[in-house]
């Protein structure tokens, strides 16, 4: 009788009982002696046992490899300062004021008129949006104020811009104007505050509208966008306010604070 097929230990230990190779005995072909029986040739069955070892192997390989540590993502960092130091670019005082036509819905505040009517250089100091003649500006209706400069910040922490806004209002004033002030700093906002001045006015009424960040040192990009909607003989101040880590309070910006770039 032919010698029993041999399965080598291991392959057998690794593999279940039922997927063990099994080796049928078959009856010869045509042409071989009736009743003969044959099987395939143990050299054979040695090639595909050392496949199966090898594929074996690999799976271990890969259960046992350890896994590759987890990416964290980094929270969203603050915005950085476009120029580290003011004195390496030639800037003037104060920021830039664009004069565009004030909204006449509280909808409307949010989006910034593509037309203006003149501007000037702001350096601090309350603003008459009701009349801005004295700015060298020809407008008569209601403006709103868009400021494009840079932010000087001096230490790091905590900066915080405000538009406080003085108003007076006719006697028969009964919708209260809706006024907003939203800013931008490296084109990030930086927040958005809206509120509403009480109609009617014949005293003066101040609110203030307040948004901040977290800076470091340098000069930063500002774009400041402030604006109230119109009501009957509104008269209407705003003023720029500003609180360094270092402050106390909130205090009128100057042109130490804000700068721009030109002649």
């Amino acid at each position: 009788m032919p010698a029993a097929t041999t399965v080598r230990p291991r392959a057998r230990a690794l593999l279940p009982r039922r997927h063990w190779p099994q080796w049928p005995e078959r009856r010869a072909r045509r042409g071989h002696p009736s009743g003969e029986r044959w099987q395939t040739p143990p050299a054979s069955i040695d090639q595909r046992l050392d496949r199966i070892e090898s594929k074996l192997d690999e799976l271990l390989r890969r259960l046992n490899a350890p896994s590759p540590p987890a990416v964290q993502t980094a929270p969203s960092p603050a915005p950085a300062p476009a120029v580290p130091n003011a004195a390496e670019a030639p800037y003037q005082p104060g920021a830039v004021a664009i004069v565009h036509a004030a909204p006449d819905k509280p909808r409307d505040l949010q989006a910034i008129p593509a037309d203006s009517f003149g501007g000037f250089v702001y350096d601090g100091g309350p603003v008459a949006l009701n009349d801005l003649s004295a700015r060298g500006v020809r407008y008569s209706g209601l403006a709103g104020l868009e400021l494009q400069g840079w932010l000087k910040v001096r230490a790091a922490g905590r900066t915080q811009l405000a538009v406080e806004y003085r108003a007076t209002t006719g006697g028969n004033a009964v919708v209260p104007p809706s006024c907003l002030a939203t800013a931008w700093l490296e084109d990030r906002a930086v927040g958005t505050e809206t509120g509403q001045i009480p109609a009617p006015a014949r005293e003066v009424k101040t609110i203030d509208l307040i948004l901040g960040a977290d800076l470091q040192p340098g000069l930063y990009r500002l774009k400041l966008w402030t604006a109230c909607t119109p009501t009957r003989d509104l008269k209407l101040n705003a003023e720029v306010l500003i609180k360094n880590p270092a402050d106390m309070n909130l205090r009128p910006v100057s042109a130490v604070d804000l700068v721009h770039q030109g002649g």
